[in-house]
């Protein structure tokens, strides 16, 4: 489909024209110009929070079995609200924590500022950290709302954790939409793929399971100077884990940083190669770039707040899409947006799916490149249907949503980072995504540095490319041979 037109979203503009209004910048600083005091409250925080991951406090327990009933229920015709259960959250207790973070808000009001004001670096600094044990304590609301089953408080923390819904989303979201439908014929533009049409057919074809893909991540890792065995370098563990439902990247767990992989995930070729460029060349890269270049812009002090980590996520999975396979640029499904929207109004867990599921249903096939396997349509359509509502309501304790209508505004990162980190391209500012995972407004805090991609600890690296014409390629042409030697 042709690429929708939109306007300069607010957070571009300032931060573009706050670039362009000092053409002389500064140096990137290091963290010896940084108040001491600072970086030991930043610390001091990593401890306490390190290894909250938000995703995992509002993730219930028993979604397979909520999913199957309701899936039955649904085909019956018989309206249905799952119940969810939030085991996780429940056996947390952050109150110590809590007085820990207040405590240390305290100090930071408190600490003295030099005669003459404190350097402009130091002020950002003091602003980061401000921002960081808010956010927290926002996680601290997320746990007691679980705990007292309070989901006024529930709603409260995820609204000051992850962006709003906003009326300017919706209407590109119902763009993208109209032109799904049929409202804007397909671009015609060819675009040559450097894998030959054969190549591309192999690499369909074959599968990976979990095993699989931990192998390519952990070799992709090593590629980018990110070992996974985390003996002299930052890195990420990779696991196989019986409960994750979506391939994770998380800086914050009891383990430490750790990339999870569903057991029962299996992907053909081609999308492990788009897995690796977005988990593995976005994602973990960008959080260790955060870490190292400005402490609290990845690994444990990486902001909960992912739009722009997801959008940079997008970029470098569509770049090898165009590039590799020669296919045109996905627009990110607009579903989510519509899901918050009705949820905030109201809407119940049944009410959302029935909509989700009768758009779904009116978009031509080949438009919907989220269908796994397109043979077996309507059980796509269910799963995909179940997906974006699921999503929006992980927190809700009554999924008929009437007492304390919300959202789980999270998976907005997507279309709004998509849109967000497009527009940095264009601007020439693309590399800026790829230094830190920036949270929202602290993207305008480094418009007065240099900040190169020469500056970026952790550079790009084609690894999907690297992966496919040193290990895989290789390892299909003997199997092809070896298979034409059984047929003689």
């Amino acid at each position: 489909m042709s690429e929708v037109s939109v306007s300069l979203l607010p957070e571009v503009a300032k931060f573009t024209a706050k670039s362009e209004a000092k053409p002389n910048k500064v140096p990137l600083p290091t963290l010896v110009e940084i108040n001491p005091f600072y970086l030991k409250i930043a610390d001091r925080i990593a401890e306490i929070s390190g290894t909250w991951n938000p995703v995992e406090i509002f993730t219930a327990d028993n979604v397979t079995k909520e999913k199957e009933e309701f899936f039955k229920r649904f085909k019956d015709h018989q309206e249905y609200n799952p119940v969810f259960n939030y085991s996780h959250a429940q056996s947390m207790d952050l109150t110590k924590d809590r007085e820990t973070l207040m405590g240390l808000l305290r100090e930071l009001r408190g600490s003295a500022v030099p005669k003459g004001g404190e350097s402009d670096v130091n002020r950002k600094a003091r602003a980061a950290l401000y921002y960081k044990i808010r956010d927290d304590l926002a996680t601290c609301d997320l746990v007691d709302g679980f705990n007292a089953g309070d989901e006024a408080k529930i709603s409260s923390a995820l609204h000051t954790k992850y962006r709003k819904y906003e009326d300017a989303l919706g209407e590109e979201a119902e763009k993208i939409y109209q032109a799904m439908l049929g409202g804007e014929e397909p671009e015609k533009k060819e675009i040559k793929a450097r894998l030959s049409a054969e190549e591309i057919t192999l690499l369909k074809n074959q599968q990976f399971d979990a095993e699989g893909i931990k192998k390519a991540f952990e070799w992709a890792m090593d590629q980018c100077g990110m070992p996974h065995d985390r003996q002299d370098k930052p890195g990420y563990r990779v696991v196989i884990d019986e409960k994750a439902t979506e391939i994770d990247v998380r800086d914050k767990t009891a383990n430490g940083s750790t990339i999870v992989i569903p057991r029962n995930r299996k992907v053909s070729g081609d999308k492990l190669l788009r897995l690796i460029m977005h988990e593995i060349v976005g994602h973990a890269r960008q959080s260790l770039n955060g870490s190292e270049l400005f402490r609290l812009g990845g690994g444990k002090l990486k902001p909960d707040d992912e739009t722009l980590y997801e959008g940079l996520a997008m970029r470098l999975e569509e770049n090898f899409r165009k590039e590799y396979l020669g296919e045109a640029v996905v627009t990110p499904m607009p579903f989510y947006a519509f899901s918050v929207k009705a949820a905030e109004n109201g809407a119940s867990f049944w009410d959302v799916f029935s909509d989700l599921y009768k758009k779904l249903k009116a978009v031509p096939p080949d438009k919907l490149p989220i269908l796994r396997d397109p043979s077996a349509y309507e059980g796509e359509i269910l799963k995909e249907a179940w997906k974006y509502t699921y999503r929006v309501f992980r927190g809700h304790l009554d999924t008929s949503n009437k007492k304390s209508p919300f959202a789980n505004p999270r998976d907005l990162v997507y279309l709004n980072g998509w849109l967000t980190d497009k527009q940095l391209v264009q601007k020439g500012h693309g590399h800026i995504n790829e230094a830190a995972v920036f949270a929202s407004g602290a993207l305008q805090m480094v418009a007065d540095y240099e900040l190169k991609e020469e500056n970026l600890p952790y550079k790009f690296k084609d690894v999907a490319r690297a992966y496919w014409s040193e290990v895989l390629k290789p390892q299909m042409e003997e199997e092809t041979k070896a298979n034409q030697k059984l047929m003689v």
